[in-house]
């Protein structure tokens, strides 16, 4: 190798050792690992620090300086102190410089880092020598960071909307929108309280379509009243945001209906008034619906918001007429009254100057109803608001769960105009008419009492007593299996199982009851219980004493 040669290789190598100082991938950014996550949740500062081999990758830093750069800006961040930031040590040895600095003031983005180190034969030359770490190991220009502290945005609304003040009842979903834009979503919660704030649950909700969560709230185990419900939904940097609440209104309380009509018997032309009045929870009255349909003077649908509504019209037409008011709360469950009134033809009697009249009255039942929220084929209802007579109560059994049903007793104590065929001899009619219950019914065991007084009067025994039902497509009455159950001082009472409803009647179990016959013989050849020719021979007998008697009388003579 001539001079020449091992001078160009001199050269070479010192080029090479002087640029360890300012140019070798060893140099490494311990923190910030690349693609970190910041938010202001952690704090604002954050730990910076770059490690080197003392000597070789760079010689006794004194000083590190980090830049960010989010809109194609380059802007320093901070520097570690002389003093404090950068360790020195042998040559050889494992050195780092590292600083913690405040981000506080950066805005959401994702941002490239780039550091550059520096040594005593930098200061005081500004800029000089320094070292920018492009490309350094898990570092360099394209490195970034995420900054985020902004929580997610929350809104009630989605699949369902639910709404602020609204009213509810039952089985309902609450549900919320819920976006992050940066970072993405840990967490969404349904934090839900009485009013006064006392927790009740802190559920976490579930989600099947972007960006929609949900839960599933049962208000039937919630007293009615006014309850919080407030979303906690948190990032993956735990940015929280509980600030989106909602106040709403629980009631499965199911309203009272009444509907009464007057005067019940109306003579053709006069006025008739019908009034419906509803009894709501703590949700209030959404919608009433008077309907009178049936009379052809009558047939407007009357439609209210009030809690009480009130018809009077004039009817030309003569006939029982059946109007309904149904009333709706505003949490949505709903209950129908009906009653009855009639328009009867009044006309003068022409064979009597007294001026009187003739009317003819159809029957007028006693109304009983009831509104069920929800009966489930493990829980039977029962109906026993009617009183102490004909009507004990009324347990309903279901094959299928059915929401609000309703069932209406009407109670006559003389043949229904429906009914074309009288049953002979009743104690009392009933109609029973049901709502959202007719395909679920299994069966049902109606309790019913007879006063005592009544049934001695019929000259019947306590077991001669039936319930019959009217079946209206062949007007025959057929006799149910009525079963003795008790009796107090006053009534007995009975038990029948139905599987479905219809018109009724209470009535004797027997065609006749036989009135003290006269004595006959019967087909044994016996009378009085003696055969023929016992009677032959006491008639024998007393004609031989007969004669005996009139021989004696005749022998003294």
């Amino acid at each position: 190798m001539n001079r020449k040669n091992i001078f160009s290789l001199l050269v070479v190598g010192l080029f090479l050792i002087l640029s360890i100082n300012f140019v070798s991938s060893a140099i490494t950014v311990v923190s910030p690992a690349n693609y970190s996550n910041f938010s202001g949740a952690f704090g604002p500062l954050v730990f910076f620090n770059v490690s080197y081999i003392n000597g070789t990758d760079f010689t006794d830093a004194t000083n590190v300086t980090f830049y960010y750069n989010l809109t194609g800006v380059w802007t320093k961040i901070g520097s570690a102190t002389p003093a404090l930031g950068c360790s020195k040590a042998v040559a050889g040895s494992l050195e780092s410089c590292n600083v913690s600095l405040n981000l506080s003031g950066l805005t959401d983005g994702f941002y490239s880092i780039n550091a550059t180190l520096a040594n005593l034969s930098t200061v005081g030359t500004a800029g000089a020598n320094n070292y920018l770490l492009y490309g350094a190991t898990g570092f360099g220009v394209a490195t970034k960071i995420m900054f985020d502290s902004t929580p997610p945005n929350v809104s009630f609304s989605g699949i369902t909307n639910t709404i602020n003040n609204g009213n509810y009842s039952g089985i309902k979903h609450a549900n919320v929108t819920v976006n992050d834009a940066l970072i993405g979503l840990s967490s969404v919660y349904f934090n839900v309280t009485y009013a006064n704030g006392t927790q009740i649950s802190f559920t976490k909700a579930l989600s099947t379509t972007a960006p929609y969560y949900n839960i599933t709230l049962n208000t039937s185990t919630l007293y009615d009243g006014l309850y919080n419900l407030t979303v906690y939904a948190n990032d993956t940097l735990n940015n929280l945001n509980k600030s989106q609440s909602i106040q709403i209104t629980v009631d499965n309380s199911v309203p009272t209906a009444t509907l009464a009509c007057t005067p019940v018997n109306a003579n053709r032309g006069q006025s008739v008034t019908c009034t419906c009045s509803g009894g709501f929870g703590v949700s209030g009255v959404s919608t009433g619906t008077f309907t009178d349909t049936g009379n052809p003077d009558d047939t407007t649908i009357g439609t209210f918001t009030a809690s009480t509504f009130t018809r009077t019209f004039t009817s030309s037409n003569t006939g029982t007429f059946t109007p309904s008011c149904t009333v709706t709360s505003n949490a949505g469950i709903s209950v129908t009254a009906t009653t009855t009134y009639a328009v009867i033809l009044t006309s003068s009697n022409p064979s009597t100057n007294s001026g009187s009249t003739t009317t003819t009255t159809p029957a007028i039942p006693v109304t009983t109803t009831q509104a069920f929220t929800t009966i489930t084929p493990s829980t039977p209802v029962t109906m026993s608001n009617f009183g102490t007579d004909t009507v004990k109560q009324i347990q309903i059994e279901v094959s299928q769960t059915a929401t609000n049903a309703n069932v209406q007793v009407d109670r006559y104590t003389s043949k229904p105009a429906a009914v074309l065929v009288d049953k002979t001899d009743s104690y009392s009619y009933l109609h029973i008419i049901t709502q959202n219950l007719t395909d679920k019914l299994s069966k049902a065991t109606m309790t019913i009492q007879v006063n005592k007084t009544w049934v001695s009067g019929k000259g019947l025994a306590k077991g001669e007593v039936a319930l019959y039902r009217y079946d209206e497509s062949t007007n025959v009455w057929s006799l149910l299996p009525t079963t003795f159950s008790s009796e107090d001082s006053n009534y007995y009472t009975y038990n029948v199982v139905l599987d479905h409803f219809s018109y009724f009647a209470i009535a004797p179990n027997k065609a006749a009851v036989t009135q003290n016959p006269s004595p006959t013989p019967n087909a044994k050849g016996e009378f009085l219980g003696l055969s023929y020719w016992a009677w032959v021979a006491i008639v024998v007998v007393i004609l031989i004493i007969g004669g005996g008697f009139a021989l004696k009388k005749k022998l003294k003579k």
